[in-house]
């Protein structure tokens, strides 16, 4: 024989049986389910190294060998001649039990210089003679030359009995004539996309073992191919020898070098790589990695190129940049120009930076818009590219210095930005100068909209940023580049919102709306929403701010759900929102969130101060006087880090004002004392002032007076701020400087005065039903309440007032209440309120006069009343009806809101 001794007993062991996987391998239930419903009595497994092939069989074999079924097994060896290959399946059969004859006896019926295929002939009729069922399982077909495969492997395959099942498993595609037995469906093929572990096999057999993060890292990794996770595990040691061994070793040296140069790029098309590597590529080479790489040189449904897995890539490019650096240079420089004329400019950094060039990446982001890109689609890609960049200076570009300053802004680091700024700044001589291939307008551009951004990410906006010369070319040059209008559009409007001009406001946010429509950039449509439902807040359209942030989040969640940053932002006005609307469970929900990450995201002046109050006066509420304590100690940090001064003094008296609020005035009064913020705003302020700054700082001013004993000095600070609100119409200062006033009067005595300002409050919350300028005071509030008296059936009156002081969820649990009425019952009640009699209801709502009767007799007893008129008077105290015709009540429109 011209192979090794069959008859050694060393190598009988290795050949006769399956090696054991070593360790524990995750067992294949799904696939094991499959071998055993096969009907057909030939199976074949085909995938490259490192499928599981092997060990499936084995775990197969187990399983028929449990149930009592009898199996047999053969490795298959290159150097097998056909009569090696005879002699092993004789003694693979009879140790299995097959066959009763010794293969001894079975080589002495030979004839000398006996065809290989009477040879299979004559060990079939053995089997078929001593009538066992069997399943041959012939391991490493692939390994076979070609003519012992003919010899010997296809008369089996043709002659084999009917008791006799086989089960192939091989690396690439033997040379058989397979396709009958396919078409005839005795061939069962099972190939590497059906060996695959799936992402839920993995995750199921990991869960217990990893930590979410790390399993979900592991089986993105893993791509399906099960060796690559014992690869991954065993932190890469011999995984190279492995795929050069195990996949590499068999392809020819034209479709080694290919794949080493090809494995460059993320997705392999023939264009791309002719182009990469300045050569065609023979058409045989597809087929030949195909067939070779079946399940890790794959394509995707509608993709044009291939796929490599990643395991294999990253070795191919580490081998290619160690051997031969100089032809790893030339091809990623190649791939780089090739992504940028394909419009992925991502991609094309990232091939100029693995060439070593990083200047090249810097232009590249200067072609794709630098900083600007933001406005169109966020920070994204921006944040992308400058990881890649992070590692090299590039102190020559300006542009991505400007880029780092507003990446930095956006995270909250307003000092990194201020720094990135300042170096961009001084390289271009205040932006006059970019380097030899540099764009000087584009640059110009960039620095001024960033400087413009640094003012409101610094907390010290100023209305008049866009004067001088300098903004005057580059409002010239937005005319020709709509995103940069629409920025410059939404930063008006957030100035006239901060400083309650709201109107204006209106006016540019609208207008920049419809330009980032025209221009597809929903990014800075999102971001006009947040403005105008801070607009609504101030005007007091609690319902309308919470449209308008509901649209933003929207947007968020359909374009942009992986931004955690727009996220974060989209929780701070919602929270704001329902807690001054008085919905206190629906603001837990998203300022917890807030209170956590506080100091992380993105901020502008306007979304800092509404963050840093609601959440102080939110673990005021919740009875977390330390944890207020601590969040105030923590924010203070963060702003003075930043160099936030105004930021810094609107937190102070935001702090002051809650411990006056919560009965702790020693410490308030301290406090004014040790931060001095509790004092009215300068004259040489105002043009600057935002309404929230001079919200708080008037009512902390009020407060430590009124603390202080001086009531003079109290009125007189709720008089400025209650002027202030009047001459710019921002209701809820109104609101605030009416309720705090009335409490001033009551501790002075003066009941009358009181009573009287805390009905102008009710008349001026009454189409908004804004509880929280009330509720903010309710510890002093309620003992004035009580002594008020009023119609019932207002629509916001003494009585309300009252009972939301008593319970402030009551409010909401009307509004639940109502939301738990049906369609039809609420357009009953509806018509109820405009005093429609029961024949008109019965016609506008398509009712018999019995229906009519029917939803009334119901709609009597959820409300526990008599008549219509106490009806309408029942649902008015719970916030059920509004008397603005075409207006949606407040209660409804959260539910409905929380709904979408």
């Amino acid at each position: 024989m011209t192979g090794q001794d069959p008859h050694s007993t060393p190598l009988l062991h290795s050949r006769l049986s399956p090696s054991t996987a070593v360790g524990d391998f995750c067992p294949r239930d799904a696939l094991l389910a499959r071998l055993e419903r096969a009907q057909a009595p030939l199976r074949l497994l085909q995938a490259p190294a490192g499928f599981g092939k092997t060990e499936l069989l084995r775990q197969w074999s187990e399983r028929l060998h449990g149930a009592g079924a009898v199996t047999a097994w053969l490795t298959l060896d290159r150097h097998d001649s056909p009569q090696d290959l005879l002699a092993y399946l004789a003694f693979a059969l009879h140790r299995g039990g097959v066959i009763a004859a010794s293969p001894g006896e079975l080589a002495g019926e030979a004839v000398d210089g006996e065809e290989p295929a009477r040879g299979v002939a004559r060990l079939l009729l053995a089997v078929e003679r001593d009538g066992v069922r069997c399943t041959l399982v012939l391991d490493a077909v692939d390994e076979l030359p070609e003519p012992v495969l003919w010899q010997v492997i296809d008369p089996l395959l043709r002659l084999r009995p009917a008791l006799l099942e086989i089960c192939l498993a091989c690396r690439r595609p033997p040379a058989l004539r397979l396709s009958r037995y396919l078409v005839d469906g005795s061939l069962q093929l099972i190939d590497a996309r059906a060996l695959q572990f799936s992402r839920r096999e993995l995750r199921d057999w990991l869960a217990e073992r990893l930590p979410r993060r790390e399993l979900e890292a592991l089986v993105e990794a893993v791509e399906g191919w099960p060796v690559a996770l014992r690869l991954l595990q065993s932190g890469g040691a011999g995984t190279a020898a492995y795929l050069e061994e195990q996949v590499l070793s068999g392809l020819s040296d034209e479709a080694r070098c290919f794949l080493r140069d090809s494995a460059l790029l993320e997705r392999v098309e023939a264009d791309a790589v002719a182009f990469v590597r300045e050569a065609p590529t023979p058409p045989g080479l597809w087929e030949e990695l195909r067939s070779a790489l079946d399940g890790l040189w794959t394509r995707r449904d509608g993709d044009k190129g291939f796929r490599l897995h990643g395991l294999l890539r990253e070795q191919l490019r580490d081998a290619l940049s160690r051997e031969a650096p100089a032809r790893h240079a030339v091809l990623n420089h190649r791939a780089a120009l090739w992504m940028v004329q394909r419009d992925w400019p991502v991609e094309g950094i990232h091939h100029a930076i693995a060439a070593g060039d990083p200047e090249h990446a810097a232009r590249i982001f200067e072609q794709l818009g630098g900083a600007r890109l933001w406005l169109h689609e966020g920070m994204d890609r921006i944040n992308r590219i400058l990881a890649l960049l992070e590692p090299y200076p590039l102190r020559a570009f300006p542009r991505v210095q400007l880029a780092r300053s507003l990446a930095h802004a956006k995270q909250g680091q307003m000092e990194k930005a201020r720094a990135a700024f300042e170096e961009a700044s001084r390289v271009s001589e205040h932006f006059r100068r970019d380097h030899g291939d540099g764009d000087a307008l584009a640059l110009l551009v960039d620095g001024c909209f960033i400087e413009l951004l640094l003012t409101e990410y610094g907390c010290a906006p100023r209305p008049t940023a866009l004067d001088g010369p300098a903004w005057e070319r580059v409002l010239r040059f937005s005319e020709r580049e709509p995103a940069l209008m629409g920025y410059i559009r939404t930063l008006r409007c957030l100035w006239h919102t901060q400083t309650g001009r709201f109107s204006l406001a209106f006016e540019h946010g609208q207008a920049a709306i419809d330009i980032f429509r025209r221009g597809d950039s929903p990014y800075g449509e999102l971001f006009i929403h947040m403005h105008l439902g801070m607009t609504e807040l101030g005007r007091g359209r609690v319902g309308a701010a919470l449209e308008e942030h509901q649209r933003a989040l929207r947007i968020v969640r359909a374009v942009f759900p992986g931004d955690r940053g727009v996220r974060r932002i989209c929780n701070i006005a919602l929270g704001e929102a329902y807690w001054e609307l008085g919905d206190d469970a629906s603001a837990r929900r998203y300022l917890r969130n807030v209170i956590r990450h506080i100091n992380q995201p993105e901020a502008w002046f306007d979304l800092y101060m509404a963050a840093y109050q609601t959440s102080l006066e939110f673990l005021f509420a919740e009875g977390g006087g330390a944890s207020a304590d601590q969040f105030f100690r923590e924010a203070s940090e963060h702003a003075s880090r930043q160099g936030l001064s105004r930021l810094e003094r609107f937190l102070g008296a935001a702090y002051i004002l809650c411990l006056f609020r919560v009965g702790r005035e020693e410490e308030a009064r301290a406090a004014a004392n040790r931060l001095g913020a509790a004092v009215l705003p300068r004259a040489d302020e105002l043009e600057g002032l935002t309404w929230r700054e001079a919200e708080v700082l008037v009512l902390a001013a009020s407060e430590t007076a009124r603390a202080a004993g001086d009531l003079h000095g109290a009125r007189a600070a709720l008089a400025w701020g209650e002027d202030f609100a009047g001459e710019r119409a921002v209701t809820r200062m109104q609101l605030h400087c009416l309720v705090q006033s009335a409490c001033l009067e009551h501790g002075a005595g003066n009941e009358a005065q009181a009573q009287g300002r805390l009905r102008e409050a009710l008349a001026l919350a009454s189409g908004s039903r804004y509880l929280r300028p009330f509720l903010r005071e309710g510890r002093r509030l309620r003992a004035l309440a009580a002594t008020l008296e009023g119609d019932r059936g207002t629509v916001f009156g003494p009585a309300i007032l009252q009972r939301q002081l008593l319970d402030p969820e009551s409010g909401h649990r009307g509004a639940r209440g109502r939301s738990a009425l049906s369609r039809r019952e609420q357009e009953v009640l509806a018509a109820l309120a405009r005093g429609e009699p029961d024949k008109v209801i019965a016609r506008n709502l398509g009712l018999s006069a019995h229906g009519v009767r029917y939803h009334l007799k119901k709609l009597y007893g959820r409300l526990g009343v008599q008549n219509r008129t106490q009806a309408v008077s029942r649902a008015r105290e719970r916030g059920w009806l509004d008397d603005e015709p075409g207006k949606q009540l407040i209660s409804r429109e959260t539910t409905e809101i929380r709904s979408k």
